[in-house]
């Protein structure tokens, strides 16, 4: 009996110490995360320097510290040395990779474990990346962390790491532990024989406040289609409207600046979406470019009388834009929820943009687009229109609508991540507004080089030009004015060099952004099929092909 009492004493006494040890390694746990989220949520908050003043003063690279300055574009010039290139992640990840995935991975793992998964480097060595390289795009590209000594020397000493510890780029969670990265180092291609861009962006997870989008399938897809603008056309002033990292305004900085000196104005709501851009402007190096803070066009300094305004800083000759284009339920990240259909923030830069772009400008906007194949042109129009204009009058600009796959919206709430019960709300949500069929695209617009300036009528009186306002009737008649065009899977064909569609889609794009004479078109009937990419009756045919999932 005691020997048995001695025996249950000993497996209580182990109980207790099972419990202890896993209440002790849950704390400690909690203790990371937490230490974990705060380093994520401080980060660059060194760069929260009081500009720019909404509506009154811009923020310029000047306005920034002298130590920031410096820290950012030595690390620019330091990850550019080292090929930290959108070439040498697609060598590291295969290609393909980001296509595939919509973003880069992130791993969360060290970097010996992460390289265990990737296939494309042989078995024999590092393949054609040295280890500075590998080290850098583990920390910073997809959160693969290196022994500290081994960052410390890809990054050229303690200085550095001291320094970007300062502005909150790397962290650790004791003086033994690896760095790691708060913050995601995107790089991203301008073309041939241009410097290549950096951008800090968040990581591609939620968090528990409005993030930085991360470089994802769109970023990329809207900055190639940049670049398929005719030759030799290039802007002198660029908008970037939801700018985020100011991804898109610095890349338009960067491949129009060849040919003239071309300024560049980032506009986002985001105070933190605010930071990480002057961050990017920093680390690049790229000259003449302004950050405002505030909604859209409300953000830029403007005059007006009554609902009328116009912009004191004169109109855009490029007006680029990445909104939140998601169908929401209610509130959600702000780069990701746009709306019951996905289209309100859409629709404010497409109204807009009658005030804001100039004579012969261009907008180019990515988005997913909801019924695509239902008069999309006609609906851009109305939007266009606003109140300012009656349907009788002809409009002095052009829409035309690339898109791809297109999904009904069982299928595109199928892609919801959640609980059950939750994607079948969202799908009730998405047939109780009317949206049958979702699809990625573009939507690319040209107004007429002749176009008289002057001051219009953006929204609703008392509304101000950054309130959607009443929606607009869908218009223009029996007037067809735009052209809609579809791609299969059009994103990831214009961004995977690899893809079997890839020069289908550059060509269709540079096709529809050419600069040659509209193509002439009739009403299209309505669609069909949902599947289908339907085709308008024009005077040029064009081929149909047939999407798939």
């Amino acid at each position: 009996a005691s020997s048995s009492l001695a025996s249950m004493s000993r497996c209580t006494s182990l109980a207790i110490q099972c419990i202890v040890a896993g209440t002790l390694a849950a704390a400690a746990g909690a203790a990371a995360q937490r230490e974990e989220l705060e380093a994520v949520r401080s980060a660059l908050q060194g760069l929260d320097d009081g500009l720019p003043v909404p509506g009154v003063r811009p923020w310029r690279a000047s306005a920034a510290s002298r130590r920031a300055r410096d820290t950012l574009a030595a690390l620019g010039r330091l990850l550019l040395a080292a090929n930290y290139t959108e070439a040498a992640a697609g060598a590291l990840l295969g290609v393909g990779r980001l296509a595939g995935q919509g973003a880069w991975p992130r791993y969360g793992v060290p970097l010996e474990a992460a390289l265990a998964d990737v296939q494309s480097l042989p078995d024999s060595g590092l393949g054609p990346l040295g280890r500075t390289t590998l080290v850098l795009l583990g920390a910073f590209l997809i959160n693969a962390s290196s022994p500290a000594a081994h960052l410390e020397g890809a990054l050229g000493g303690a200085r550095m790491v001291r320094d970007l510890v300062d502005l909150g780029i790397l962290w650790r969670p004791s003086e033994t532990s690896r760095w790691l990265a708060a913050v995601q180092i995107a790089p991203l291609s301008t073309g041939n024989r241009r410097r290549p861009l950096l951008v800090v962006v968040d990581w591609d997870e939620m968090r528990p406040w409005h993030q930085v989008m991360t470089a994802t399938i769109d970023t990329y897809a809207l900055m190639r289609a940049q670049r398929l603008t005719p030759p030799g056309w290039a802007p002198r002033r660029v908008l970037d409207l939801c700018s985020g990292s100011g991804a898109q305004g610095l890349h338009a900085a960067a491949v129009f600046s060849q040919f003239q000196r071309t300024t560049v104005t980032l506009v986002d709501l985001n105070p933190r979406a605010v930071r990480f851009a002057k961050a990017n402007v920093l680390m690049n190096g790229l000259p003449r470019v302004s950050i405002f803070a505030g909604r859209l066009y409300d953000a830029l300094p403007q005059v007006c009388d009554g609902p009328v305004c116009e912009l004191t800083g004169g109109r855009y000759d490029l007006i680029l834009a990445n909104p939140p284009y998601v169908p929401s339920m209610g509130i959600g990240q702000l780069f990701v929820a746009g709306g019951p259909t996905g289209e309100s923030v859409t629709e404010v830069v497409i109204r807009g943009a009658r005030a804001a772009l100039a004579p012969g400008g261009r907008l180019m906007l990515v988005a997913n687009l909801a019924n695509v194949h239902q008069a999309f042109p006609a609906k851009a129009e109305a939007w266009w229109r606003g109140e300012a204009l009656e349907e009788a009058q002809d409009l002095d600009v052009m829409f035309d609508v690339m898109h791809g796959d297109v999904w009904t919206a069982e299928e595109y709430a199928g892609n919801f991540i959640g609980p059950d019960d939750t994607m079948r709300q969202y799908r009730r949500h998405l047939l109780n507004v009317g949206i049958g069929s979702m699809t990625n695209g573009f939507i690319f617009a040209r107004r007429k080089p002749d176009s008289a300036p002057g001051r219009v009528l953006l929204s609703a009186p008392g509304r101000g030009w950054g309130a959607a306002g009443t929606r607009a009737r869908g218009g223009g008649g029996s007037r067809c004015k735009g052209r809609v065009r579809g791609v299969p899977g059009l994103w990831h064909a214009l961004v995977d060099v690899s893809s079997s569609r890839h020069d289908q889609a550059l060509a269709s794009v540079a096709a529809m952004l050419s600069d040659s004479v509209p193509v002439a078109c009739a009403p299209a009937p309505g669609c069909p099929c949902i599947r289908c990419v339907c085709r308008p009756r024009v005077l040029r045919p064009v081929a149909s092909t047939r999407e798939k999932k």
